[in-house]
């Protein structure tokens, strides 16, 4: 009986488990960079017309309010100015985080100039 109670809260606790950005929020003052540069570094990297700079091994993005450290993979499309970091250890953010309510993999995503970046 308390193995089928068990697997059954599992259950329902998994399939509770919404993968959209909620209502969990985290609100920080924004301190506009003066500087507009963007910083990165990886192991490779490689480059697409259509879908911009893919860093992959160990990246590194730095960029007004947003840095990345150790991503397994980052995305940076500097034509329209968004980022997508996938599997990252550390991450410094100033402005508000919306992060989703069950985090299965480490992926942000934000829109360079914006003051709201996700987490799912």
């Amino acid at each position: 009986m308390r193995l089928l109670f068990f697997s059954l809260f599992v259950f329902f606790s998994l399939s509770s488990c919404k993968h959209e950005p909620s209502s969990n929020k985290k609100e920080v003052s924004i301190q506009p960079s003066e500087d507009n540069s963007v910083e990165y570094s990886a192991e490779r990297s490689e480059v697409d017309p259509d879908k911009g700079i893919t860093l992959i091994g160990n990246a590194n993005f730095k960029a007004g309010v947003l840095e990345i450290q150790d991503a397994d993979s980052l995305i940076y499309n500097p034509e329209t100015g968004e980022i997508k970091a996938i599997r990252y250890k550390g991450m410094t953010f100033t402005g508000l985080l919306q992060v989703a309510q069950c985090v299965t993999e480490e992926t942000l995503t934000y829109q360079l100039g914006d003051s709201i970046a996700y987490v799912y």
